[in-house]
């Protein structure tokens, strides 16, 4: 897949964020075909945001993308590269216990530290709610 689109793994983390993910909010205005054409020109986030930013700070043009305030890429792309994971099973194990959902708590560090959506968060809890008693 790398080879057919000509980019190395950076670039396509790269590509994979600007297109959306879960860890951050989305270019306003932006699909995966222009992600993919502005990679392609800039090389990195970085550069796509710099394009991005001359011309919106052209007077002459409309506003065609939106760069939300917290578009958390760096902290996205340290994610997808270097993912926090433990491989131990044993240790695994013994940190995974399914209790009652702490949902303020839980809240509070998804859309404060993390920068998640408030529907999207809600729209979880009530997921976990639902099936908290179930085996499956």
């Amino acid at each position: 897949m790398l080879e057919d689109m000509e980019m190395n793994q950076t670039e396509f983390v790269d590509l994979c964020i600007l297109c959306g993910c879960d860890y951050t909010h989305s270019i306003g205005g932006m699909g995966p075909v222009t992600c993919y054409k502005f990679m392609k020109e800039c090389g990195t986030i970085e550069g796509v945001l710099e394009k991005i930013t001359k011309s919106n700070e052209d007077t002459n043009k409309k506003r065609k993308y939106i760069i939300p305030d917290k578009f958390q890429y760096e902290e996205s792309r340290e994610l997808f590269i270097t993912p926090n994971v433990i491989r131990d099973k044993e240790e695994l194990e013994k940190m995974i216990v399914f209790t009652v959902p702490q949902e303020e708590e839980l809240k509070t560090f998804l859309l404060a530290e993390k920068g998640f959506t408030e529907i999207k968060v809600t729209n979880g809890i009530e997921r976990l709610r639902k099936c908290h008693k179930q085996k499956n």
